[in-house]
């Protein structure tokens, strides 16, 4: 996570901005804020990141519905027109 105390420089963010991936969001926003001290979904839009979102609960798995729509979301944007 940018920003956050394994990376207080936000240097993940920096590289990964070179290659314009597209993120996949397991943290809720107050998770962010709390451990970044900023709104990390406001940061990735301002970089023009595409974002997809994928909550994980703290030491636990995702549900099935919330895994499904992470898939259909990626494979819709790997497409050659694959705009979200």
């Amino acid at each position: 996570m940018p920003f956050s105390v394994y990376d207080p420089q936000g240097e993940s963010l920096l590289n990964s901005s070179e290659k314009r991936f597209t993120d996949h969001s397991s943290a809720e926003e107050d998770e962010c804020m709390e451990r970044t001290g900023r709104s990390l979904k406001s940061l990735y839009d301002q970089e023009g990141f595409q974002v997809i979102h994928f909550p994980i609960p703290d030491f636990g798995v995702p549900s099935k519905g919330d895994l499904e729509k992470a898939v259909r979301k990626t494979v819709k944007h790997a497409q050659p027109d694959g705009i979200l």
